[in-house]
């Protein structure tokens, strides 16, 4: 994945901190990427700063943040397909929010688009 201009890559990055401060969430550079909500973080991989990568993976942790819980975990027994269904859904999930609130944000770029047409949209909703 390419780099964004530094000029767009620190807009987006102070769009997406805004964000995530409006939920009450922490950001902390990491070597990996994670939403921990128990503690109320997000890790990001220190090593992505500056590219495109890091505002997708930001945007997908966002998204998990505001996600709602899986209709799976209503059901009474969780069978080891269940909870495969589960994280499915939660990961799935939380690219589509990623992609919302990239909308709201007004975010979207050239970069940022054609990945997220190329593995949010057109392979799922």
């Amino acid at each position: 994945m390419t780099n964004m201009e530094p000029r767009v890559y620190k807009r987006i990055l102070n769009k997406l901190n805004r964000y995530a401060k409006s939920l009450g969430l922490e950001i902390v550079y990491s070597d990996s990427y994670a939403y921990a909500p128990e503690e109320g973080l997000i890790l990001l991989n220190e090593k992505d700063q500056g590219a495109s990568k890091l505002i997708l993976y930001y945007l997908h942790e966002l998204g998990h943040a505001i996600q709602s819980d899986s209709y799976f975990h209503k059901l009474k027994y969780k069978t080891l397909n269940i909870k495969r269904s589960i994280i499915l859904e939660q990961e799935y999930t939380a690219w589509v929010n990623g992609v919302h609130i990239a909308q709201d944000l007004k975010i979207i770029n050239s970069i940022l688009n054609e990945y997220l047409l190329e593995w949010v949209i057109v392979t799922g909703k």
